[in-house]
């Protein structure tokens, strides 16, 4: 049975276009791994943040969509590339 799942992720203001598309692919790779699909990238846009991050006063958000399978370790691998292998861009990340 496919479970439905939401990303929110908070990325560094100076964001390029080509790390966007890194983001978005390393992130539809994790997924697919575990027989899922994604549904939406969306980017939100760039925003003042209440208090600073990783020193800085604006972030940029994006939420991402995707569905997989209910019980897979699809949540586990997703917040270990973000923390790993994309922490250079991401700065908070929030998956439901």
């Amino acid at each position: 049975m496919l479970r439905q799942y939401e990303a929110l992720l908070l990325t560094v203001p100076e964001i390029t276009g080509d790390e966007v598309k890194n983001l978005e692919t390393q992130l539809d790779k994790i997924v697919r791994s575990s027989t899922g699909s994604t549904i939406s990238f969306e980017r939100w846009g760039k925003y003042r943040l209440a208090y600073d991050v990783n020193k800085s006063e604006y972030g940029v958000y994006f939420l991402m969509r995707f569905e997989a399978p209910q019980g897979t370790q699809l949540i586990n691998d997703m917040k270990t590339a973000l923390k790993v292998k994309l922490n250079n861009v991401v700065m908070r990340d929030m998956i439901s």
